[in-house]
């Protein structure tokens, strides 16, 4: 019988907005916000004099006067309060907690994956947001992916605007939130779903064991950044705050290490405070708070049998043996969930273009590895397979698949490699447009199987000309030179095209 598996791709997320929507051809009942909200997030950054301040610390090497003057790869994790008011004093409504990470050479840009995490008596739930956010421009739109608790699989587009900068220790954003809460007994799907009645309830437990040094033949997932104070094979102090671990664990049916797996998990997370005749990847972003006995996580999109799917995910430790293993139960409620896919209202296709930096080539470079295993370096892929390496990219997309034709947009984000026994990758990113032809963005994520022919990853949202919209991107690898430069065709699917009344 032929194999098959989930993969399951954690990362962590947050935005938010929405407006008066038409998707697909068919008109939503006209519907004013559920929710306008004006906050602010403060984030410090670690500087090794002010750890008693800090909210953030960054977990890579900059590369800085190698790659520009603009902090190119350099990644922060933070844990930033959340604001109703300018005031960094002011009683924090919630927290942000995720990542962002600066991704060009010749201008500050950042690309931000986060959860906004509330726990008081008006809210309680989370946010997650994803997305390019171009710091020059004024105010820029990122997407909501999803959310748990009072904020159920929202979606919607959140607009930042850098509200004062002090160097690189201390900014706030301010962010104006406009949230719809859609329901999905309208939307377009042609079977009425009610909210929260799942459609589809699946539960499994995943495996993490951690390289601490010694065990690399059993280990299945490694740290590839630290704060200053941390190193590679040992987590961080302070709760591990700041550690990015990498992993590729096995999934089971049970909580035994030793059954048969049906899958594999595989993606990142960060340390902040089968016999099924199934195929596909279903992709989950949230913030999990590990002290909490249950914790809840949004699933934002899937491909194959879980093609667009969306739900949540409830997370339990099931067990753990210090720092170097842990078994996780995963109960998994699908809310929107269908085999077919509809056709596409939208269809597109790009190619994107990446150099890695290998020492040598700065003037050309687009990406470098700026994360990598304690056995790796930053100029030279590691072994075996990559396992472990985090490059950031700036790559820039065509219409076709020559290097020097003119760009029409940017492609922004990372990808890490995940698995120690083939060539496998996780993808995180947007493509950022700005020409003619398209304005706005599209947000990205999924597992890329690199040794298949073609892959297909979740279109998450969209900010501009692409408003929320989600479908499927189509990967295949064009051309590529050794581990320097590859070329991938995006054939992009829309299946929910959304547009302002």
């Amino acid at each position: 019988m032929e194999k098959s598996y989930y993969y399951f791709n954690i990362i962590f997320i947050i935005i938010l907005t929405t407006f008066l929507l038409i998707a697909n051809s068919k008109t939503l009942k006209p519907e004013k916000p559920c929710k306008q909200l004006v906050l602010y997030y403060h984030d410090i950054l670690f500087n090794v004099t002010n750890s008693a301040n800090a909210t953030s610390a960054n977990v890579s090497n900059p590369l800085n006067n190698v790659l520009g003057d603009f902090n190119f790869g350099m990644l922060v994790v933070f844990d930033d309060p959340i604001t109703r008011d300018q005031n960094l004093m002011s009683t924090p409504v919630a927290r942000a907690q995720g990542f962002y990470l600066y991704n060009m050479k010749s201008k500050y840009n950042a690309w931000f994956a986060y959860t906004l995490v509330f726990n008081s008596s008006e809210y309680c739930g989370t946010l997650n947001i994803m997305g390019a956010d171009i710091i020059e421009q004024k105010t820029r739109d990122l997407s909501i992916v999803g959310g748990t608790g009072d904020f159920f699989m929202a979606r919607g587009v959140v607009t930042f605007s850098t509200d004062a900068v002090e160097g690189l220790g201390y900014f706030p954003i301010s962010f104006y939130l406009l949230l719809i809460i859609i329901n999905f007994s309208i939307v377009e799907s042609s079977n009425k779903i009610r909210a929260h009645r799942p459609c589809k309830t699946l539960i499994f437990y995943f495996h993490d064991i951690l390289y601490n040094g010694e065990n690399a033949k059993n280990a299945t997932s490694a740290i590839v950044g630290a704060p200053a104070w941390g190193n590679l094979t040992k987590l961080a102090g302070q709760n591990n705050f700041g550690d990015l671990i990498v992993f590729d664990d096995p999934i089971t049916l049970d909580n035994n290490i030793h059954s048969n797996p049906v899958g594999r998990a595989q993606g990142f997370y960060f340390m902040i405070t089968k016999k099924y005749l199934l195929h596909g990847s279903i992709n989950f972003a949230g913030a999990d708070p590990l002290m909490n006995k249950t914790r809840d996580i949004s699933v934002i999109g899937g491909t194959g049998d879980f093609f667009m799917t969306r739900g949540i995910a409830t997370i339990m430790t099931d067990s753990f043996e210090g720092e170097v293993y842990f078994r996780l139960r995963v109960d998994i409620k699908l809310y929107d969930y269908t085999h077919r896919a509809r056709a596409p209202c939208k269809e597109m296709v790009f190619f994107f273009h990446d150099i890695v930096y290998n020492g040598e080539n700065y003037k050309n470079a687009t990406s470098a590895i700026i994360g990598a295993p304690e056995w790796g370096n930053r100029t030279i892929m590691s072994s075996p397979n990559n396992f472990g390496d985090m490059i950031v990219f700036d790559d820039p997309i065509t219409l076709d698949n020559n290097l020097h034709s003119p760009p029409i947009g940017r492609a922004q984000g990372m990808y890490f490699y995940d698995q120690k026994d083939t060539f496998s990758s996780w993808l995180g990113f947007s493509f950022v447009f700005n020409n003619t032809d398209y304005k706005g963005s599209l947000n990205f994520a999924g597992h890329d199987p690199l040794m298949n022919k073609t892959r297909d990853i979740s279109v998450i949202g969209g900010t501009g000309d692409f408003f929320m919209t989600r479908g499927i991107a189509t990967l295949s690898t064009d051309a590529f030179e050794g581990s320097v430069y590859f070329r991938l065709r995006v054939h992009v699917k829309l299946y929910e095209c959304w547009k302002l009344l």
